[in-house]
């Protein structure tokens, strides 16, 4: 039984072999639509044959054919191997022995498996050379990176060695200054100290000449003698204003505070000032309302009565009155200078204040220069006994 593939995509193609000799065709995938045509050896019986077929690999039942349709169409078969399998039956029931031929279909280029396996290689070879470079650059920039890092550690530590250079030199400076302040508050002290008794000696000649003076027949003795106490008086109030600035500068005194009647530390502050206040003729008075002492140092509130009397006295015109009020305000005893003088403004007391050094606030009432040393002796000597000063 001949087995000829007469149509390809419809178009007859003779191709007439004996399934004895053919058996196995190949095509392209693009060949993969086409019909096979089969027919008996037996001429005379032809019309009365039946036939079956069927495509293994495609087909699992077998298709009846009759002598009519001896042919089998298939249509856009996968690339694969098929075998084609057809037999005939005669008028007894007889079928014939299975004839069969080998059809390969062959894939597109696209599906070998050697342009798989190309592909395959290309991507994991894209794929290697992908990580390859993105390693190289990570290599490249972390490269970068460390050398922009070493350049930036030895600014750093260039930096760093001129800071400490220059930390050294700012050591050595505060140390020659620290010696240089120990050595103007110690020179301070010690001349404080050794002009005190003299002056005080020279105080109470002055006074006893300037009281013998007053009986004197001379005008001008008299009046020499009066300059020569004005002259005492303020050169001793100028001393012990430098000598308690240079105390309230000392950032190691802490103040000591003690229960204590302020109206003795008062006293004692009017004692020491009544000299200059009598040679003005200025009248000091005291009023108290209080019963309780108050917690303080001591020795700096003296300090700051006499700064205040002294100031009071200065910037106060000749007869002239000076009150002081002590009165227990609220678990607080309240001190309160009042003078009929001059006084100061609020802009020249923030100016005096704001400043480190001594500056000219102004003149007296008989030209006494005034430096502002003895305000801020009050406001220091004030702030460390935690206590406030306020101008009216």
């Amino acid at each position: 039984m001949p087995i000829n593939p007469r149509e390809l995509y419809g178009k007859d193609i003779p191709f007439p072999v004996a399934i004895g000799y053919a058996n196995e065709i190949t095509l392209p995938h693009y060949l993969s639509s086409f019909t096979i045509n089969f027919a008996s050896i037996d001429p005379l019986n032809n019309r009365n044959i039946m036939y079956a077929y069927k495509l293994d690999g495609l087909e699992d039942a077998w298709i009846q054919a009759d002598a009519n349709s001896r042919h089998a169409n298939y249509s856009a078969l996968q690339p694969g191997t098929y075998t084609f399998q057809v037999k005939a039956c005669t008028e007894k029931g007889n079928w014939s022995q299975i004839n069969s031929v080998l059809i390969t279909v062959v894939p597109p280029w696209w599906r070998t498996i050697w342009f798989r396996f190309g592909l395959s290689l290309f991507v994991a070879l894209a794929i290697t050379g992908f990580v390859f470079y993105r390693f190289s650059s990570l290599r490249k920039v972390n490269k970068m990176l460390e050398q922009q890092v070493q350049i930036r550690t030895e600014s750093l530590f260039h930096k760093n060695e001129i800071l400490n250079e220059k930390q050294l030199v700012i050591e050595m400076k505060n140390q020659q200054l620290k010696e240089v302040l120990n050595s103007k508050d110690q020179l301070i002290s010690v001349l404080a100290h050794d002009f005190k008794n003299p002056l005080n000696g020279i105080l109470g000649i002055s006074t006893l000449l300037h009281k013998e003076s007053d009986n004197s027949k001379y005008e001008k003795f008299r009046k020499y003698t009066s300059t020569l106490l004005n002259s005492v008086n303020a050169l001793i109030t100028q001393m012990m204003t430098v000598l308690d600035w240079v105390q309230s500068e000392d950032a190691k005194l802490q103040a000591s505070p003690v229960e204590i009647n302020l109206e003795v530390l008062l006293d004692d502050a009017i004692s020491l000032e009544t000299s200059n206040a009598t040679r003005k003729k200025i009248t000091i008075t005291t009023h108290t309302d209080y019963s309780s002492n108050a917690l303080v140092d001591p020795r700096m509130a003296s300090m700051v009565f006499r700064n205040i009397l002294s100031n009071a006295i200065k910037f106060t015109e000749q007869n002239g009155t000076i009150i002081v009020f002590i009165q227990e305000l609220e678990n607080t005893i309240d001190t309160t200078f009042i003078d009929s003088g001059i006084g100061m403004s609020n802009e020249l007391i923030n100016t005096i204040l704001s400043r480190n050094e001594a500056v000219f606030s102004s003149y007296g009432t008989e030209n006494e220069k005034g430096t502002g040393l003895g305000l801020r002796i009050c406001k220091s000597f004030l702030e460390k006994n935690s206590r406030n000063a306020h101008n009216y």
